[in-house]
């Protein structure tokens, strides 16, 4: 028969007394329980024996020794359970202090010995010993109650004395002696240790119990002798680490970044670290990616994580960000090149993203904690350390054409102020430009004379005068004593300005918008933002419609786009302007024929034109979504699209001075810019179904999570006509629009372009703008079968399709669609481009056709005949080249054009175009630049790099050669590309541009990827080259690098003798490089090729890797672990919100999934590698993604690394995924 209950009370008691009275050896008191409970047949551990003993022990002053011999015998053998011995010993015990220092200090030796072991024991639940087993919470209680406890020992009782008193006998010091290092046992122990992190989430309240006593614990032992105050170090120094993030314990991070800050990458010679941050920048000028918020938001997340991964300094990323954005206004010296974006990115974003990660105190907001107020303090000394360092590089300081005249404004000789002499201990004083770095891209070329412009910088002012300009408007940088201080105003011309006050201040002080201030405010931007205020405030609340419009155009004109200092706020009231609050005006009645909700916005005609000519500038757009105000806009958009398409034909505007301002003008301005917007993200032209395009719904749904006050959360529903034509768009077919769609708009349309007699002219049809559009694509079907059939001649087509822009330019856009996608169908004949009836472009296309060439070659893809796809080169020989029919159709409404609007028809047009020729036969592509050169006049600089990226873009296997040439070019420079970020990114004029047309490999990527359909084939070639980077092949290594071996004829013995590195110094540098690298050109993909990595570009190659059996390949485990995680970081951010969680579910549970299906793999020591560096790199880089793993795969990933040797990785996964399932936690940790 099994023992079952408690022994008998009075049997022990009695045995116990009899012990005592003899003054028996513990072990004879041991075998007499044990005999006693055999004869009862009692269960053992039992709870009674414990009672007894306690109270033996500490209700005696004469046997309490004895007891306590007898209660350490007990616990030995297991006649008592432990936990709930040590519980019920430390309430006895927690009286004793004060009256029984020696049996309370016999109390805490009794814990040194059991207690650490206790927490960290699996036990059994057994109803004799009065315990739960393993419950979590029953667990964590009791060590943290037990921590508690033993601060007792060391903090004073009543909490109001700031140290330990003690009461000057010996049995004190012991006390606080035992006590301390039985606490430091508890808090290094890996299992208890593991167990107090559990409690900050799993138990809060005994969490902040334990936390609020150790606090006590520093002050309170300032008292303690000098040993004792060691220990409380120690106690201290351990509870630190229990605090510490879980990275602290990732072993294989801290060893590789151990080697990388020995290789020290973030310094000024080794700039090839900062890859991922110059892609970045290079990428929001292209501007082919919307981030969730604000680039400013997207750049200080990259920050943050570049930082962290690279192991640098605040001052060192600071100073990289400055130099890469330098680097990106110098490459934008051409007009073309989106000069106003790339300085709106260096003197407005960049200054908001340090903003953003600085974080400085609202004044009036609460006191920041110590912690917080020193990283405050620390961003901002290294942000004025990392300006004064700017004077080092003086051939990227002279600024551009557009910001010469801002940056002489601040120059100290121009304003008749003296230059400033350096005093120290200024913040930003003019220091002498310090000794250049010996090495390094950064520095001036070896003999290199800084040009003309930055050699008189104190004459003509720089771009780092601009940037302390408005880092200090922001409140970055303090007013510095040394700065120029603004001379007093010189007297203005007679007649000139009133008081001697400019513009801006006359304007403020309530002066008309006479003609003269007009032209003066437009010509230069606002810099404070009560004047935007101002300014907005006359546009949409004026009663002048000239003042309106006047007001508008200065808005969304110089303010928005030069104004950097509170350029946010400019782009915000630009984007608000578009729809102004409804008021009521008597003497502008609403139009009764309109039904639309913003049939009021007819009565704003004039400064809506005013505002929408403003913003269809060059770079607008750009710098609109620069600051995240992209989907606003496209909402704004969409109710003037609305009303203003439904306006009749040749209906003047109600407004009293434009009675001549037809709608359809405004229509057109606002469709032409909405499709501009929605060609910017369109998806791959050969995977019009792909998710890496963003859509007008999801722009409306980008636009609701952050509503106006005027436009609450549109939708696309509340615009019937918007959304019927958005259909056609999206669908490359004739629409049916039911209703909406007048049948007779066709015909209509036909006998107004076409008349019988052309000398009458062209007269206008009484249809709306919406019914021009909707008609549109039957119109083009009728269009082509005419041509086509001989009936209709080219020229004649030209004069009908010219005669239409004229009518309605937006009309444009839906036919090129149309024809775009007859293109694509391939079922019409072929027009001969012989200069009589379709224009030739004989004189251009030769020049046209080798500067593309060229720009291929330069990105090693070679020329179309020597690419290896030669079914996609036309055999036309010395014949007259051709076109597909609705293609020269479509050139047509290009060369066209001829309205004020032409420029904007040709900016929504000239790209869909070529992306439809760049899926032709060659040289389709360079005949349709050839032919649209002219019409964009100095725009025509951009046709060859845009080409080129368009045909890269249109096969994967293009992609493919641009992306080895992007890793042999960034790693591997040679003598002739002596440095590797501007062989890859570009160089600026001033080291010597290669001409106009120039387009290395890394832009030619960054370009050409938007375009490309294959996410899985980029992703797999990418995670390819970074593994021959590590793995040591050559297969994605540059010329020069085998040069570095042993010269010919050398032995093998002999080469095997060769002095060689440590092997960890040597392959760290490149794999990070490499991965790094990888990781860029990967997020640049978009999250399609991001995605594609973790679930089907990686599980063959770790499967192939794992069962390798190369000895040198013991890295690439760690840089796939690091190209996945960097390369997931930069598309998904660090925060939980962006995580396509499914991927990375998938990817984990191929790691570790169960059953035979992978267990070769998962036992092979590179698979086992590959799982704790990704792991590592996941806890000490991304700990939010652990936090969105489903509970079942965070359990599963733990108990594998658990399984194969990394308890304490396993923990750290566990903390960063809040400890789900916290009974099986409790095992993982005590197993």
């Amino acid at each position: 028969m099994a023992p079952s209950a408690e022994p008998s009370e009075q049997g022990l008691s009695e045995l116990l007394q009899d012990s005592l009275q003899r003054g028996d050896d513990a072990l004879l008191f041991v075998a007499d329980v044990v005999d006693l409970c055999n004869a009862e047949q009692r269960a053992l551990p039992a709870a009674v024996v414990a009672d007894l003993l306690l109270g033996a022990m500490c209700g005696s002053d004469q046997d309490w020794r004895t007891a306590q011999s007898y209660l350490l015998h007990a616990l030995a053998a297991g006649l008592a359970p432990a936990k709930y011995t040590l519980t019920a010993l430390m309430k006895r015990a927690s009286e004793l202090k004060a009256q029984k220092p020696q049996v309370f200090l016999a109390c805490l030796h009794i814990l040194e010995e059991f207690l650490p072991a206790t927490c960290a024991r699996r036990e059994a639940a057994n109803p004799a010993s009065r315990e739960g087993g393993t419950d979590p919470p029953s667990v964590i209680d009791f060590l943290v109650s037990a921590c508690t406890f033993l601060l007792g020992g060391v903090l004073p009782g009543d909490g109001g004395e700031q140290q330990a008193v003690l009461l000057g006998g010996p049995e004190e010091h012991d006390i606080v002696r035992v006590a301390l290092r039985t606490l430091h046992a508890l808090l290094e122990g890996r299992k208890t240790g593991g167990l107090l992190r559990m409690a900050r989430k799993v138990s809060p309240p005994a969490w902040a119990q334990l936390s609020g006593a150790l606090e006590r614990l520093a002050p309170s032992s300032a008292g303690l002798p000098w040993e004792e105050k060691q220990l409380a170090d120690t106690v201290l120094a351990a509870w630190g680490t229990v605090q510490s993030p879980p990275s602290a314990v990732c072993g294989m991070v801290v060893a590789m970044q151990a080697a990388h800050d020995g290789w020290r990458p973030w310094t000024v010679g080794a700039a090839k670290a900062w890859l991922p941050l110059e892609i970045m920048l290079e990428d929001c000028v292209e501007g082919k990616r919307l981030p969730p918020t604000t680039t400013a938001d997207a750049l200080a997340g990259l920050l943050r994580v570049v930082r962290s991964v690279e192991g640098a300094s605040w001052l060192d990323t600071l100073l990289a960000l400055w130099l890469a954005a330098l680097r990106s206004v110098q490459r934008g010296h051409e007009e073309p090149f989106h000069t106003e974006t790339r300085l709106s990115l260096l003197l407005a974003v960049v200054p908001m993203a340090i903003q953003a990660v600085s974080a400085p105190p609202a004044p009036a907001a609460p006191a920041l904690d110590p912690a917080a107020a020193f990283l405050v303090d620390s961003i901002q000394q290294d942000l004025v350390a990392s300006l004064d360092l700017l004077h080092q590089f003086p051939l990227l300081l002279p600024p551009p054409p557009a910001a010469s005249a801002a940056a002489a404004r601040l120059s100290p000789s121009l304003m008749g102020v003296p230059p400033p002499s350096p005093r120290a201990g200024s913040a930003l004083g003019a220091m002498s430009p310090l000794p250049s770095p010996a090495v390094g891209f950064h520095s001036n070329p070896p003999g290199a004379t800084p040009p003309e412009s930055s050699t008189s910088s104190d004459n003509a002012g720089s771009l780092r005068d601009l940037i302390v300009d408005v880092c200090t408007a922001r409140n970055l940088l303090p007013p510095s004593e040394t700065d120029p201080v603004d001379p007093p105003p010189a007297e203005p011309p007679p007649g000139r300005w009133r008081s001697g006050k400019g513009p801006w201040e006359q304007l403020m002080a309530g002066a008309p918008l006479t003609a003269s201030l007009r032209a003066a405010i437009l010509a230069s931007p606002a810099s404070r933002q009560d004047q935007l205020e101002r300014v907005y405030h006359i546009a949409v609340a004026g009663t002048d419609v000239d003042e309106q419009a006047a007001a508008a155009s200065t808005l969304c004109g110089a303010s928005l786009v030069r104004g950097w200092a509170i350029q946010e706020h400019a782009v915000r009231l630009s984007v608000q302007v578009l729809t102004p609050p409804r008021r009521e005006e008597p003497n502008r009645p609403e139009s009764a024929s309109l039904t639309s909700p913003f049939r009021y916005l007819v009565n704003f005609a004039p400064m809506l034109f005013a505002a929408l000519a403003a913003l269809s500038q060059a770079d607008t757009l750009e710098i609109v979504r620069l600051h995240g105000q992209l989907p606003h806009l496209a909402a704004a958009l969409l109710p003037i699209c609305d009303v203003f398409g439904d306006m009749p034909a040749g209906s003047p505007s109600s407004a009293d001075t434009a009675d001549d301002l037809l709608m359809y003008s405004i229509f057109s301005q606002a469709f032409l810019l909405l499709t501009r917007i929605l060609e910017t993200f369109a998806p791959p032209l050969s995977a019009p179904e792909s998710q890496s395009g963003l859509t007008l719904p999801a722009l409306l749904d980008l636009a609701g999570a952050t509503p106006s006050p005027v436009l609450p959360a549109p939708t696309l529903s509340q615009f019937p006509r918007v959304a019927a034509w958005y259909r056609q768009h999206q669908g490359f077919s004739r629409p049916t629009l039911g209703d909406a769609w007048q049948p007779r708009a066709t015909e209509q349309l036909l006998r107004m372009l076409f008349p019988a007699d052309r000398s009458a002219g062209a007269q206008p049809v009484l249809a709306s703008a919406w019914d021009v559009i909707a008609a549109a694509p039957e119109l083009g079907q009728a269009l082509l079968a005419a041509c086509a059939s001989n009936r209709l001649p080219a020229k004649d087509l030209a004069q009908g399709l010219r005669s239409l822009l004229v009518y309605l330019p937006a009309a444009a856009v839906p036919l090129a669609r149309f024809f775009t996608a007859e293109v694509v169908r391939g079922a019409w004949p072929a027009a001969v481009l012989n200069g009589t009836e379709w224009p030739s472009p004989a004189s251009r296309l030769p020049a046209m056709e080798a500067d593309i060439t060229a720009l291929l070659r330069q990105a090693a893809v070679g020329g179309p005949a020597e690419a290896g796809d030669t079914a996609t080169v036309a055999s036309w020989g010395n014949a007259v080249p051709s076109l597909p029919l609705p293609l020269a159709a479509g050139l047509s409404l290009v060369l066209a054009s001829t309205s004020d609007m032409s420029h904007a028809v040709a900016s929504a047009l000239v790209v869909p175009l070529l992306r439809c020729a760049a899926g032709q036969p060659w040289p389709t592509l360079a005949v349709v630049a050839a032919l649209v050169a002219p019409v964009l006049r100095q725009g025509a600089k951009q046709l060859p790099p845009t080409a080129a990226a368009l045909w890269c873009g249109a096969s994967s296997a293009r992609i493919a050669k641009v992306l080895e040439t992007c890793f042999r070019t960034a790693l591997h420079p040679t003598l002739e590309r002596p440095s590797g970020i501007t062989s890859f990114l570009g160089e600026s004029r001033l080291f010597g541009s290669r001409g106009p047309t120039a387009l290395p490999p890394g832009a030619m990527y960054i370009r050409a990827v938007p375009h490309c359909s294959g996410a899985a084939a980029i992703a797999s070639a990418i995670a390819a080259h970074v593994l021959a980077q590590a793995s040591g092949r050559s297969g994605a290594s540059g010329p020069g690098r085998e040069s570095r071996g042993a010269p010919e004829g050398v032995s093998l013995a002999a080469k095997r003798l060769r002095c060689r590195h440590d092997p960890l110094r040597e392959a760290v540098p490149t794999l990070t490089q490499a991965a790094s690298l990888g990781a860029a050109l990967l997020a640049m993909a978009g999250r399609d090729a991001v995605r594609a990595l973790f679930v089907t570009a990686l599980p063959p190659l770790l499967t192939e890797t794992a069962g390798s059996s190369d000895r040198k390949g013991g890295f690439r485990p760690y840089a796939l672990a690091r190209l996945a995680v960097l390369g997931g970081l930069l598309a998904w951010g660090q925060s939980p919100g962006q995580l396509d969680r499914q991927a990375l579910e998938e990817h984990v549970e191929f790691l570790v999934g169960s059953g035979t299906q992978l267990s070769p793999w998962s036992t092979a020591s590179l698979g086992r590698a590959y799982v704790v560096a990704f792991t590592s790199f996941m806890v000490g880089y991304a700990p939010a993604w652990l936090s969105e793993l489903g509970n079942q795969s965070l359990m599963k990933l733990s108990r594998f690394l658990a399984d194969i040797g990394s308890r304490d990785l396993a923990l750290a996964v566990l903390d960063c995924g809040s400890w789900p399932n916290a009974a099986a936690s409790v095992e993982l940790v005590i197993g």
